[in-house]
This record gives C-alpha cells, structure tokens and sequence, in this order.
C-alpha cells in the first residue's frame, strides 16, 4: 500500500497537466499512487497525461464524460484511493517538490493529527512572484486564538478551529491540505456533486469539525491565476459560497454561540448583498432584488435597503451607473464585498 494517494481532477488542461503532473513524479517522497480523473476534457489534456503515465507505474488515469462539476471528478479519485493519506491537486496547479515529505513529516511530529494543511503561493507568470496566500489574508495574525506554536514553522489549531475556518475564512486549498483518508466515510459522495463552485469550501468545512489538524507555515504549493474571471464566473462563485455558508451554518447551530451565530448570519448577509450586486451590474433585476431581500431577511442594514430600491431605477440610469463602474473599477458594491477564499 502507497503512503499517500494524490488525486488529480482535470478538464481541458492540456497547456499546464504536464508540468502538473511532473511537478507530482518529482516529490522527494516516492510511495506515491496518482490518480488522474478527466472529465471528458475536449482538449489534448487525456493525450499528454497517458503519454507521461506510460513511464510511470504509480499514475492511474480515469476518463468519464463530462460532468461540469468538479466534485464529481473528486470523487471519483477518492474512490480509487488506498493509501492512508490522501492530498488532491487540480490539473493546473504544481506542487514545490517538498510537499508530500513535509506534510507527511508533521503526521509524523505530532501524535494523532488527522490534517495538515500548509501555504501556498499564487502566481500567474512565474513561481518566484511575490506572497503567499495566506500572508496576504494575514492568516497567522487573524487565527492567533486558535494556534499554539510547536516548532519553527509549525502550528497545532485548537480544537474549536472550525469556528475560525466558518467564521472568518477557510485557509484549507485543494493543493495544501493532506489528511487521513480514514476521515472519509466508506462510501460517497465526499464532495458535493451540486456545486459548481465552493465544493472545496464545503468539503473543508465538513472534514475539519472536531478534528486535530496542524498548519505547517510554508508554502508547498502553487495556485494558477488564469485568465481574469468575467462577472458571470463571479456569480456562480458567490451562488455557491451562500449555498455552502449558508448549510454550514444550519449544521453549527450546536457549536456556534449565540454571538458567534449573529456574525456568520452577517457574513452570509454580505455575500447575499454582494450576489445582489452581481446580478444588478448584469441588468438583472429579479435576481438581484431577490438576493438583497435574502441579505435583509438575515442581516437589515441600510445599504442593503439602498441598494435593493436601485433595483427600480429605470434601465438608462443603471446603464450610465454600470459604464461609471467600469471606468473606475473599484470593485466597492453596496455590501462588504469579500468572497474571501473557497467561498
């Protein structure tokens, strides 16, 4: 049995799934089984990744038709794994050649941790860019509370860290998360098969619940900035992340204080607003009005209301408030507009 099963999803990747799976052959830690799923990828993605499997044993590739939605390609890699740790990797992304060994070490260091997560760096021209991702959401300083310290770059989280992880952001990547795979249920599906996006957002939340997890302070992965994302794509995120806050919720009521409950309803009202938003720069009025009135139902505040009257606005007058956008390009909406990571 291998030590680690690292699952790769992949559609139409086939500028960046060589270097991707190189990145993976590479890893100074060799009792590997990789596992590539591609899903009906139309592009010359499943000819490069049979070419570089065929000289190399420890790469299983899986195709299916397409299905559109990335938890359905997880799954089916979680599926074939059987190694005692699993760490997944999307098919455009790399790992630093470290990543599995380091990981691997923390298991190693501290008794009964179930997941470890480290850094990691997004970039879009070159692996020497500057900042990590979680330096630039100042992780270390908002989760003080919930680490102590127990090396050189090396943090245990507290047990009630999947407070922190609901309500302020999920630090957990696809590419920077290793964890037990005996965490998993026996049978599917582990990652939501509904969502377009966020499914990530809402493993994380559900895996890290009540569990010992360690955050290893080096970035051991690396994250592809594609091509700026249109509004359309902005929508399905945000549709996605109050679809996953919003259940995350409903499943903490029994840990969430009463405080601690009022702050994420506050949260998932600014993405609602920001949804709203979205669809009101899209000439969308329905939706938007829609979204706002679910922001109001969670959290009324007065620039939620402002911006839900816009709604009525006669087109002409949204249209000349859409071009006075564009030309600033501020991205400030009418309500607290962060996203933040995995939703």
């Amino acid at each position: 049995m291998p030590k680690v099963s690292v699952i790769i999803p992949v559609f139409n990747c086939e500028p960046y799934i060589g270097d991707c799976l190189r990145s993976v052959i590479a890893q100074t830690e060799r009792d590997l089984e990789i596992i590539v799923v591609d899903d009906g990828s139309t592009d010359g993605s499943l000819k490069v990744i049979k070419q570089i499997a065929a000289s190399d044993a420890r790469i299983s590739v899986y195709w299916q038709p397409n299905s559109g939605y990335p938890g359905v390609s997880r799954n089916v890699g979680l599926s074939h794994a059987t190694a005692r740790f699993v760490t997944l990797l999307d098919g455009d992304d790399l790992y630093h050649r470290e990543k599995v060994k380091r990981s691997l070490g923390v298991f190693e260091e501290l008794d009964g941790v179930e997941i470890v997560f480290h850094d990691y760096k997004p970039f879009k021209n070159g692996l020497d860019e500057p900042g990590t991702a979680l330096q630039n959401t100042r992780f270390i300083e908002r989760a003080a509370a919930w680490l102590t310290r127990t090396a050189d770059r090396t943090y245990l989280c507290q047990n009630d860290f999947y407070k922190f992880a609901s309500l302020e952001f999920v630090p957990c990547h696809i590419s920077s998360t290793t964890f037990r795979r005996d965490l998993l249920s026996p049978s599917g599906p582990w990652f939501r098969e509904n969502l377009r996006n966020g499914d990530d957002g809402d493993f994380w939340l559900r895996l890290l619940r009540g569990r010992k997890i360690a955050f290893l302070n080096e970035a051991l992965s690396y994250y592809r900035l594609r091509s700026p994302s249109i509004s359309s794509d902005l929508i399905k995120h945000l549709v996605g992340a109050v679809e996953l806050q919003t259940d995350n919720l409903r499943r903490g009521m029994d840990v969430f204080s009463p405080d601690e409950a009022q702050r994420y309803r506050l949260k998932i009202a600014a993405l609602f607003c920001d949804l709203g938003y979205q669809y009101f720069l899209n000439f969308d009025n329905h939706n938007a009005r829609s979204a706002y009135r679910r922001s109001m139902r969670m959290a009324l505040r007065p620039k939620t209301l402002e911006a839900y009257l816009k709604t009525f606005a006669p087109k002409p007058i949204v249209r000349a408030y859409r071009k006075s956008f564009e030309s600033t390009k501020t991205g400030d909406g009418p309500g607290d507009y962060r996203i933040g990571q995995q939703g």
